[in-house]
């Protein structure tokens, strides 16, 4: 559920520092990425849900702004704020790696009337149709000027936190290290 904008400075970076170093970025459910960053899998993980552990080091990363959006010849767009009453009576659309995540649970309105997707770029080119709305982070609009934005009145949260996680008991390699670096110090601003 991140964006990528929030790593093109830091992958651009590694790239021109570790010309040569293969990189994969992969999304997945928070304890499926965790799993395999402690069998070695994986060196970096950013999510969006707090994991304590010991055998892991985290630390905050960013604040994720969330928007709910709708498309500009939907019904809610002639609304600045909508209630939960009012939002339910139009779908919902999911992506199914967002309703995976607790955190969520913060911004969701509750609504029965739900589609589901398995990507954002799915619900974007859904909520675009004027088929319903959805949260989405804000930094994922940015290019994207053909939805309305709307506060929810009965919100509880309108950030996510996300997270930098490493494994606490072993070395990584310099590019991860450095990469690692970059991101640790990024998350401080």
């Amino acid at each position: 559920m991140l964006p990528l904008s929030l790593l093109k400075d830091t992958l651009k970076q590694v790239q021109q520092q570790f010309p040569f170093t293969q990189v994969r970025l992969v999304r997945g459910t928070v304890s499926s990425l965790l799993a395999k960053l402690n069998d070695g899998e994986y060196q970096i993980v950013l999510h969006d849900e707090f994991n304590g552990a010991s055998e892991f080091e985290t630390q905050p990363f960013s604040e994720l702004s969330i928007s709910y959006i709708c498309s500009h010849s939907h019904p809610l767009s002639q609304y600045n704020a909508a209630s939960n009453k009012l939002i339910s009576q139009y779908p919902q659309v999911l992506c199914r790696a967002t309703r995976a995540h607790s955190v969520f649970g913060e911004v969701q309105a509750p609504t029965e009337n739900s589609w589901f997707t398995d990507n954002s770029s799915d619900t974007l080119q859904l909520v675009s149709k004027g088929v319903g709305w959805a949260i989405m982070p804000t930094a994922v609009l940015d290019a994207h000027s053909a939805f309305h934005q709307f506060q929810r009145e009965e919100a509880t949260g309108s950030t996510i936190r996300t997270y930098i996680t490493t494994s606490s008991n072993r070395a990584g390699t310099p590019a991860q290290e450095y990469a690692t670096t970059l991101l640790k110090a990024g998350s401080e601003h």
